[in-house]
């Protein structure tokens, strides 16, 4: 039905999934299910084009391995001793190995993003906290002030404190430029 917000239609559904092809980016799919009809949302993580050819070299080469299983099966079961796995329980294994890695890998790039973005977002909240005060020390500065009688500053201490304001201000300016890239 949609891909990361957008309709899409038989023809466009290809393109739309591998997007930018960008390794660890997002998609976020709404489908139907055919069992039942209804709609969900499902977000999946993009891999390499390289990594889906090898994982789908692996289980071509698995399938081959099963299959040989299915021929020898009988010799096997004549020539292993008791308790030993055949072909087709060993493919079996690998291939539930596979996916628990596969499981495991996804759900911990998963909480390595949220953390990631957790992180983001209070680092906008600093630099948002950051802007306020700097514009609140701005007004300040056009305004004929006292000098406080107990801070031991000079007034060349106290407009060097203001030009390093400036400079904090402009740092910030390029600090959010750069983020919001």
């Amino acid at each position: 039905l949609m891909v990361d917000g957008r309709d899409v239609s038989q023809e466009t559904l290809t393109e739309a999934i591998v997007g930018t092809d960008q390794v660890h980016t997002t998609v976020k799919l709404l489908v139907r299910k055919a069992d039942s009809g209804r709609v969900v949302e499902v977000e999946l993580m993009r891999v390499s084009k390289q990594s889906m050819e090898n994982m789908v070299r692996l289980f071509e080469l698995l399938t081959v391995l099963k299959q040989n299983g299915h021929n020898n099966e009988e010799f096997e079961l004549d020539v292993l001793r008791g308790g030993q796995d055949t072909t087709l329980v060993l493919v079996d294994k690998v291939v539930s190995l596979i996916s628990a890695v596969q499981i495991e890998k996804y759900e911990s790039d998963m909480r390595t993003r949220t953390q990631f973005q957790e992180l983001y977002n209070e680092m906008r909240q600093h630099l948002e906290e950051s802007y306020r005060e700097i514009d609140a020390l701005e007004k300040q500065k056009g305004k004929p002030q006292k000098e406080p009688k107990d801070s031991g500053k000079t007034t060349e201490e106290w407009n060097s404190l203001v030009h390093a304001l400036d400079a904090a201000r402009e740092e910030l300016s390029r600090a959010k430029a750069d983020a919001s890239a």
